[in-house]
């Protein structure tokens, strides 16, 4: 049943995106140009280790990227993103450690647009999948001196849908904000011991576009 639904919405999106191209004016300067984005994110995750731990996350995240046009209400946006996280847990013996790990991503958007991208004003909905690279690990406890920093430890690959607002403020330069939710869909860990998954990721996302 998911899968049938999973397969309706793509093919919905494929026939939005397929029939504004169609019917978009071909000669419409403004979307020749590319639009360079950079986003922060900040917010909250759950992060699990199976038979280890499950705990809340806060969550900063940075990214920088390139929207390519397809049409005036449909683009893909792609680039590479920061992923810095910081967790707390207390393991069966009572010590409390903390976890921060750090991703890099590469997601891979279909942006569509409410109204036409060339108003003042526009809602957008982000749809996307996206691989991380865990490339580093710390595991700290301070009352046993104790202090593990693991790198390289494996790729993750979820799915992402963001929900905004993108005000342009001239021809050139725009701001946006919105709202953004992913989750890890599968995990492959080279650490046996600490094969980390996200979850329940949920983050208020400010960003900035230009043109040159």
């Amino acid at each position: 049943m998911k899968r049938n639904i999973t397969g309706l919405l793509i093919c919905l999106l494929f026939n939005i995106v397929v029939n504004d191209m169609f019917s978009q004016d071909k000669n419409n300067e403004s979307l020749k140009k590319s639009e360079w984005i950079a986003t922060n994110q900040i917010g909250f995750s759950t992060i699990t280790a199976k038979n280890i731990l499950k705990t809340n996350a806060l969550i900063f995240e940075g990214f920088i990227g390139k929207e390519f046009s397809l049409s005036s209400k449909t683009s893909l946006i792609t680039g590479l993103e920061h992923l810095r996280l910081k967790a707390d847990y207390i393991d069966d013996s009572s010590q409390e450690y903390y976890l921060n790990n750090y991703y890099i991503n590469v997601p891979i958007y279909l942006r569509l647009v409410v109204s036409d991208r060339n108003e003042k004003i526009n809602l957008f909905v982000d749809f996307g999948i996206y691989g991380s690279y865990l490339y580093k690990s710390k595991i700290e406890n301070e009352a046993s001196n104790f202090n593990v920093t693991d790198k390289g430890l494996g790729l993750n690959g979820g799915l992402a849908v963001i929900i905004g607002s993108r005000f342009k403020l001239d021809d050139n330069i725009s701001f946006s904000i919105g709202l953004k939710s992913k989750a890890d869909v599968f995990t492959n860990s080279n650490n046996e011991n600490f094969e980390f998954k996200l979850t329940d990721f949920y983050a208020l996302q400010l960003g900035l576009g230009f043109k040159f």
